[in-house]
């Protein structure tokens, strides 16, 4: 039985996986693929000096912590410090008018990165 469920997991992954590659103009490896992508030219970098802003009133605590600590396994101890910026920032944004507990928005720039979610499961995804 045991061996019966491994085998029927890994043929839901594999033809999930299939699935999300197949989908026309699917250009990003993104699991779940939003609904809606605009695709912009330029790029942004985390480096040491990028900042966290987290609005809220630490309604996100567990993706934040989740975020950091991904991130501090790439860039050391001292990625992602708490702090306000108008360039070179993360910011984790509280936004109650979005209809889906799983919806989000992530809006990146050269100057930033914004995931704007209403609950914690928009905000693992936009993470």
């Amino acid at each position: 039985m045991k061996y019966f469920l491994s085998v029927l997991a890994c043929t839901l992954f594999f033809f999930i996986g299939k699935a999300q590659q197949a989908t026309p103009g699917n250009r990003y490896n993104i699991i779940p693929y939003p609904q809606h992508l605009q695709s912009e030219p330029g790029s942004f970098q985390i480096t040491e000096a990028t900042r966290l802003i987290v609005s809220g009133k630490n309604r996100f605590g567990n993706e934040t912590g989740f975020l950091k600590r991904m991130l501090r396994e790439y860039l050391g101890r001292d990625a992602l410090k708490a702090g306000t910026s108008d360039r070179n920032f993360v910011e984790l944004r509280y936004d109650p008018s979005l209809q889906s507990t799983e919806a989000y928005r992530l809006e990146v720039t050269p100057q930033s990165i914004i995931i704007t979610a209403k609950d914690g499961a928009g905000m693992f995804y936009g993470i």
